[in-house]
């Protein structure tokens, strides 16, 4: 099972920018800050069978390239992605799920 991470500030401006509402940027950026689809996944198939993948500075090309080649060589899974301790204070957490005001183009 592979899981597609990215930087929670990063996919709440990707989907801002999408034009998603501002609920669904939310819901889905707090989700993506406590690893709710990465821990199901390996509730599901297990920890050496869940890898995590940043995308937050990837193409979708790179990525699926490393993601390939791990799958082919059998790399172990790195380490879990976790997010939280870089909004470790109100002030960040706040910041990151207050909506972000719509933008256009």
């Amino acid at each position: 099972m592979v899981v597609l991470r990215c930087e929670p500030s990063v996919l709440k401006d990707r989907l801002s920018r999408r034009g998603y509402p501002p609920v669904k940027v939310t819901d889905n950026v707090e989700a993506e800050l406590i690893g709710v689809i990465a821990a199901d996944a390996t509730a599901a198939f297990g920890r050496g069978r869940t890898l995590e993948f940043d995308t937050t500075s990837s193409t979708p090309e790179s990525a699926a390239r490393v993601i390939a080649r791990r799958i082919r060589d059998r790399e172990p899974a790195p380490s879990q992605i976790d997010w939280l301790p870089s909004y470790d204070s109100a002030r960040k957490l706040k910041s990151l799920l207050s909506p972000s005001p719509l933008r256009r183009g």
